[in-house]
């Protein structure tokens, strides 16, 4: 801990001063206080060094000093360590001395007044290196008035000297005039002390400096801070935004606000104050690591503040944390956590206690200031918007949502944590499917593997995924999101579709705006419900599936109830609504047999029409569907069995013919065979590539045909029979 001039420096004012010293003549304990103030600062002469040492020879044993505690304890209104009451007994011995001749004691402190004044002028310029340098530093940084300055020092003061504290609380509960006290004391007027002390002014409005009744004092942070030079100011304050283990799923931005904060966390133009933008959603979304791509991704250097600085001292600690960061060469970005505890607008109480009534000022609150002084880009992260003061909400450039990350964020996290490790792509892709899968979650699992599996890398990926699985489970997360990994190599190129717009088309629209409604119709394996997976995947939405049996309940009005249960967790979570065997809701209502079916019909309707998102129904039977209800949705797109030119492709890839020579007898009998497929399908491709993986064998292409060609026939056989029941029915 560094010495302080100013402990010295403001009590030897009071000791200087003719009108202060007479308070100290009347009152044995006040000026006893005032003594221990400046009993080891100040070099006494040797008739007060008499008197002192023979008190303390008096108070040698430890017995001794227990009784002055217990003597003084009804007297003094906070505990006293040893020291201190021996103090305080040394000053009631000198009183005697003093009230008959207070010269002395008054020119002691007159002669090292100037001394101080010396000293602490060393102080201030020796900078970081010292507390009063320090205190110099961040009242700059805080624009503090010259005031203000002043009575932060005797502040910390009283903070880390409890003699000052003791001696000012005693001055302070005497009935005398406070006014004149601090005046002398701090030497200023007191209209200038007035605009000082108001609570809405920027000392206050940091809530740095906290009062009693009696005395000010610093908040224990700020503190420690100041008298630790040990470390530096911005390694106190300030630390590098890290990726850290959190539990929180991953979570994205919607293209174009990250494109809209990318350019406004690095803007063209250098130091333009007020820049501030809010990140905020679920607590369950990981908004930690979400703001750091973000931030790198904009090319600057992201910072937070030390995660030890309690939630009182947040306050001031940004605005030191945001002027630290503006004088360094580098592009920087802060990040605050838990904006709501810092943004407030509650103000402190009035510093009644120094007898000074407060004056009206124009200060900014401390919310208002922190949004449009500050000098660097600052991004806030928050839970919930509307727990900010609106004038408050309204301040910040521009409000992002952190919404439910998808498949592909979630495979971007997994492939960097576990990228080097000797785990097969199968493993990795079970890892991508476990929907909210964190970061921490990931690196746990890892942890457990290392432990248990040896040097078994089959065991080590069993492991691995398996305590991801159960992580999953405790967290009350599901084991797999709604989308399916394709087995196959998809491609739009590889769906053959009716009508004028095609999926490529809509694809491009949606990107452009975000909602609207999609009939998916065709035969079984044509690729509806890959195509609405691959829409959800390249428009960064998650999917949410919803199918009969999910939805139908035997009791009356249930199902209504779960259909619009649907639409409102699609909008919670920002997902593309999927509606699977679309034609048990959308049945023809001319041909309804029960009320319940033309409720359905119509409750789904009714929430279509109000959706602001992306629905998608699929069905194989879209002639049993209700023509009214058909002219609600925006695009209509039936799916066909693959063309010669998409199966010949399809084909190649999956046999693994790509690139390979054929020669022309081979090629002709390999599309003959394929020509004569009839109904073939994107999904019998991918039913015989999962056999194979299944069974861990690759086929030959005579082999790959033998089994598409089994697959055709079941569903013409399947097809025949269920016309076959249609007819008898």
């Amino acid at each position: 801990m560094t010495f302080l001039p100013d402990v010295a420096r403001f009590p030897l004012r009071i000791g200087a001063d003719p009108e202060t010293l007479s308070h100290l003549q009347r009152e044995p304990l006040l000026f006893a206080a005032h003594y221990a103030t400046l009993q080891r600062v100040v070099k006494w002469p040797e008739s007060i060094l008499r008197i002192t040492s023979a008190v303390n020879a008096r108070y040698a044993q430890h017995d001794e000093v227990l009784k002055l505690i217990e003597t003084l304890r009804s007297q003094v209104p906070m505990a006293l360590s040893a020291d201190l009451a021996r103090s305080l007994a040394e000053g009631l011995e000198l009183h005697d001395t003093f009230q008959q001749d207070p010269t002395e004691y008054a020119q002691t402190c007159e002669n090292f007044l100037e001394a101080y004044r010396r000293a602490l002028a060393e102080e201030i310029d020796a900078g970081e290196d010292s507390a009063t340098g320090r205190l110099e530093m961040i009242s700059d940084l805080m624009a503090f008035s010259p005031a203000e300055t002043q009575v932060l020092r005797y502040a910390l003061c009283c903070t880390v000297h409890p003699p000052l504290q003791l001696f000012t609380r005693l001055f302070c509960e005497q009935r005398v005039d406070r006014n004149q006290f601090w005046q002398i004391t701090l030497e200023m007027d007191a209209k200038t002390l007035s605009t000082a002390l108001s609570s809405r002014g920027r000392l206050a409005g940091t809530r740095m400096f906290h009062t009693t009744q009696t005395h000010p004092s610093l908040s224990e942070f700020w503190a420690d801070l100041l008298i630790n030079t040990g470390i530096s100011l911005a390694t106190g304050i300030l630390q590098s935004l890290e990726p850290q283990g959190s539990t929180g799923e991953t979570s994205r931005l919607l293209p174009e606000d990250r494109e809209i904060l990318e350019a406004l966390l690095h803007p063209r133009e250098v130091g333009l104050p007020g820049i501030n933008a809010l990140l905020y959603g679920k607590t369950a979304r990981d908004k930690h690591r979400l703001a750091r791509s973000l931030i790198l991704a904009s090319g600057a250097t992201p910072y937070t503040l030390n995660p030890d600085i309690p939630d009182g001292d947040r306050p001031a600690a940004v605005i030191v944390a945001q002027r630290l960061l503006a004088q360094r060469p580098e592009r920087t970005v802060l990040v605050v956590e838990k904006a709501q505890s810092v943004l407030t607008r509650v103000y402190p109480d009035i510093f009644g206690f120094m007898g000074f009534m407060e004056e009206a000022t124009d200060v900014q609150p401390l919310d208002q200031r922190l949004l449009a002084e500050n000098p660097i880009p600052t991004l806030w992260l928050g839970h919930e918007a509307n727990r900010l003061h609106q004038e408050t909400l309204g301040r910040f450039l521009f409000h992002a949502e952190a919404l439910k990350g998808t498949r592909a964020d979630r495979k971007v996290m997994v492939e960097s944590l576990i990228e080097t490790l000797p785990v097969a792509p199968r493993t990795k892709l079970e890892l991508v499917k476990l929907e909210g899968l964190s970061e921490q979650q990931v690196s746990s699992a890892k942890s457990l593997a290392k432990i248990t599996a040896g040097r078994s890398r089959r065991t080590y990926a069993r492991h691995l995924l398996l305590a991801a699985q159960r992580s999953q489970k405790a967290l009350a997360r599901k084991n797999k999101d709604e989308a399916r990994m394709p087995v196959t190599q998809y491609s739009l190129d590889y769906l053959n579709s009716a009508g004028r717009f095609g999926p490529a088309k809509i694809l491009q629209s949606l990107r452009l705006r975000p909602q609207a409604s999609l009939c998916l119709y065709g035969l079984p394996g044509t690729g509806k419900t890959q195509f609405a997976e691959h829409l959800a995947q390249e428009l960064g939405y998650p999917l949410l599936t919803k199918r009969a049996s999910e939805l139908f309940d035997k009791y009356v009005g249930e199902s209504e109830k779960r259909m619009s249960e649907a639409f409102d967790q699609a909008e919670e979570e920002g997902a593309i609504l999927l509606l699977d065997e679309a034609d048990s809701f959308l049945r023809d209502r001319a041909r309804s047999q029960h009320q319940w079916e033309v409720s359905i019909v119509n409750e789904l309707l009714q929430q279509i029409e109000r959706f602001e998102g992306i629905f998608i129904c699929a069905t194989n039977l879209y002639s049993h569907l209700d023509i009214a209800a058909l002219r609600r949705f925006t695009f209509k797109l039936e799916f066909l069995p693959l063309n010669f030119e998409q199966r010949w492709e399809m084909f190649l890839n999956e046999a693994d013919l790509r690139n390979k020579p054929l020669s022309t007898s081979q090629q002709a009998d390999y599309e003959e065979r394929l020509i004569l497929m009839k109904n073939l399908t994107p999904g019998d491709f991918a039913t015989v590539k999962r056999q194979c993986l299944l069974l861990g064998e690759s086929l030959s292409p005579r082999d790959w045909l033998d089994q598409l060609e089994l697959e055709v026939q079941a569903k013409q056989r399947q097809s025949e029979d269920y016309r076959a029941g249609e007819v008898a029915a």
